[in-house]
């Protein structure tokens, strides 16, 4: 017989299936209760056969084996009843948890979706549903390898840690979420999966915007050190270069000076430091040169020219400089930088090199002018002669003015040939370019062979330019004697200007000249060209295309050099055999041409006594008596001096109201005997003469207080004019 446990558990799985428990432990602990009772009444069972056995059967003498069919059956019948129990009650149970489960499931905050064996969602809660952007229903049957950003399935088969992963939204969107997924049912191959999702979109994007607000403050750092490691390496630069660079506020106060600065003017930062840059200034240009130069900065333009400064020790030198404004990000000027270069050294090659060429021209022109000079000669040694011999006043009065107007045409000669050649500084001055054409054409004529023709064309209306005349004269000669040495055969030489307007788009087309207005000089001939070898260098200093002795090749690269430094434009159009044509364009300026007298020092002058006292110093005797006999016709009472240390001890005695002293001369120059005497007698009136007539003759007149100079040769009415002037005497 078996016992009742071991039939309970021989009849269970008959009835149940195992589909209702996992395991008789884990049910016996859930169900005792109905265990006691299924017990009782299988007990229960067991007495009432056991007494119908020997009560009933027995007696009555059945068989045995029936009995034990019929008890068996009777067994089946008590399990199945317990078993229906135990079912439905187990259904409602699991009922009633399934409803709970569901009802938390789909009042969670997580996201949680079941997934068939397939992959494809099978059932998800609002959560999940929501955090895609999706319904519930329209997710039934997605594959949740779709919902996924990176279109990698998940393994279904086995769990995995929590990590983060990326969603596509229904509205194409991405969001982030915290995804733990686990398999269910089954041992060797899961039924299922289900998929955990926490929404962290939102971490997740303050994360990212904290990695951007990292990497913005990375590489704003990053531009921060190189910024800091550019300004260093300009700091080192502006320490080191060889260029004096000098920074100030709007007002013109030094705020910083690099060392190159205090090497070259030797003053110290300390020293200059608030100060104006005027401290360099040393008086050899004029208030209209600063002038200009703060109106270009202070209407936000660069200003770019040359100093004449003086150092510390009293030294001068050159310097050319750009100056300009410094912005700030809204365009407004806060400080003006200078770059400076000392350029006295250039300056001084410049000018030897300029005359150089200078003296290459006079030589060619010393043939034709010693031709002209004896023509004179001839001219007023014959005339001379004639007068002397004849008693015909009318015949001596005509050949006397033949002498005056021969003599007047060669001091008109010399004249142009001092100036061209005189040594000095670029100075610049209001001028029309039309006049000095026309004042060179004296010394073109003495350049140029007979077979070539000169033609003007000078524009009746040209504006007027700014420039050194002597400079612009040495071009145009320059430019008419590289014509003249591409026309040996002749030809015919055009020189004309016009005014030339320059505007944006034909700046750009060209790419040379600024958009602006000029005066354009054209020097056009009928030679023999340049090929495109000779165009290249055309310029070069030392580069000639002559023979060996014939030529220099300084004139062209002079040209260039006077037309730049004037704020120039040069350029040119030739091609061989059918000759060259020079531009040459000069900014205009709207400026009248000022006058350029002679006279300097111009003082108001006392009543003097009549006759007035001259004294007259001149080393050359021919010149000294002409002058005396001059004035002695004119009613002067005139003493005269070899020596000005002869006309000092003179003038100590005498009292002269007006000297008149040549101002080269052995010994003590005239220059010196005029301070002397205005020392000794403020009042004293003086003119100084000289047979050169250039700047620095005028200028040491200026400095020695002189009244008047006067270059040789002059005329009688001249002299006696200027006497009576300064004599205050009348005719």
């Amino acid at each position: 017989m078996q016992t009742l446990d071991e039939k309970f558990h021989k009849s269970y799985p008959v009835v149940v299936g195992g589909g209702v428990r996992s395991s008789w432990p884990e049910f016996a602990a859930n169900h005792k209760v109905l265990i006691l009772i299924a017990a009782a009444w299988l007990g229960v069972c067991a007495a009432g056969l056991t007494l119908i056995e020997r009560l009933v059967w027995r007696p009555l003498g059945y068989p045995e084996l029936l009995f034990e069919l019929i008890e068996s059956v009777c067994y089946v019948i008590a399990a199945s009843a317990v078993a229906l129990v135990l079912w439905r009650r187990s259904v409602r149970r699991t009922a009633g948890f399934e409803s709970t489960l569901s009802q938390c499931l789909e009042n969670s905050h997580a996201g949680v979706c079941m997934l068939d064996h397939e992959g494809c969602v099978v059932q998800c809660n609002r959560a999940f549903a929501d955090f895609l952007g999706y319904s519930q229903q329209e997710l039934l049957g997605i594959p949740y390898a779709n919902l996924l950003h990176s279109h990698k399935p998940e393994d279904a088969g086995e769990e995995q840690v929590s990590r983060i992963r990326e969603y596509h939204g229904k509205d194409g969107d991405v969001r982030w979420g915290k995804a733990a997924i686990s398999s269910f049912g089954g041992e060797n191959k899961p039924a299922g999966t289900m998929v955990i999702v926490q929404d962290v979109t939102l971490e997740q994007e303050a994360l990212k915007s904290l990695e951007c607000s990292e990497q913005a403050l990375r590489e704003l750092l990053d531009d921060a050190q190189r910024h800091e490691q550019q300004v260093l390496l300009l700091a080192r630069a502006v320490e080191s270069t060889s260029d004096s660079i000098v920074i100030t506020d709007l007002r013109g106060s030094i705020e910083y000076v690099n060392p190159h600065f205090e090497k070259l003017t030797g003053y110290t930062r300390a020293e200059v430091y608030g100060k104006n840059p005027r401290v360099l200034q040393s008086g050899r240009q004029p208030k209209e040169f600063y002038a200009e130069l703060w109106r270009t900065l202070k209407s936000g333009g660069e200003w770019k020219g040359r100093f004449i400064n003086r150092r510390k020790d009293g030294t001068l030198y050159t310097e050319e400089a750009t100056i300009a404004p410094v912005h700030d990000a809204h365009g407004v000027p806060q400080k003006y930088v200078a770059v400076k270069r000392d350029v006295t050294r250039l300056e001084e090659l410049e000018n030897q090199l300029r005359q150089a060429q200078k003296m290459e021209a006079v030589g060619q022109l010393a043939g034709g002018i010693a031709h002209d000079l004896n023509n004179v000669l001839q001219v007023v040694t014959l005339a001379s002669h004639l007068a002397l011999t004849s008693n015909d006043p009318e015949f001596k009065d005509a050949r006397i003015k033949e002498s005056v107007d021969a003599a007047q045409k060669g001091a008109g000669v010399i004249r142009q040939l001092l100036a061209f050649s005189r040594r000095q500084l670029m100075r610049p001055e209001v001028l029309s370019l039309n006049e000095v054409i026309r004042d060179a054409v004296t010394l073109l004529n003495h350049l140029l062979q007979e077979d070539i023709k000169l033609h003007l064309d000078l524009h009746p209306d040209l504006g007027n330019i700014k420039a050194d005349p002597v400079q612009i004269t040495q071009v145009i000669l320059n430019l008419a004697l590289n014509s003249r040495d591409a026309m040996p055969d002749g030809g015919l030489l055009e020189i004309s200007t016009e005014n030339f307007e320059v505007t944006a788009e034909s700046e750009a087309a060209s790419g040379q000249v600024p958009a602006g207005s000029y005066v354009r000089l054209i020097v056009r001939d009928t030679g023999t060209g340049m090929d495109e070898v000779t165009q290249n260098r055309i310029f070069e200093p030392f580069f000639t295309t002559k023979e060996t002795g014939k030529g220099t090749g300084l004139g062209l690269s002079t040209v260039y050099g006077i037309v730049i430094q004037s704020g120039g434009f040069i350029n040119f159009d030739s091609a061989v055999g059918v000759g060259a044509t020079f531009f040459v364009c000069f900014p205009r300026t709207q400026q009248p041409v000022a006058g350029s007298p002679q006279k300097v020092n111009r003082v108001e002058l006392a009543l003097a006594p009549e006759p007035c006292s001259v004294l007259v110093v001149e080393d050359e005797e021919m010149v000294r008596n002409s002058i005396v006999e001059a004035l002695r016709r004119e009613g002067f009472r005139v003493h005269a001096s070899a020596s000005s240390q002869e006309a000092w001890e003179t003038a100590i005695k005498i009292k002269p109201t007006l000297v008149i002293a040549d101002v080269v001369m052995a010994g003590m120059k005239g220059t010196e005997l005029v301070e002397l005497l205005k020392t000794h007698n403020p009042s004293i009136q003086t003119i100084l003469i000289s047979g050169y007539g250039d700047e620095e003759r005028v200028r040491r007149a200026t400095e020695a207080d002189a009244s008047l100079f006067i270059s040789k040769p002059f005329s009688m009415s001249e002299l006696v004019d200027s006497a009576m002037r300064l004599c205050n005497v009348r005719r």
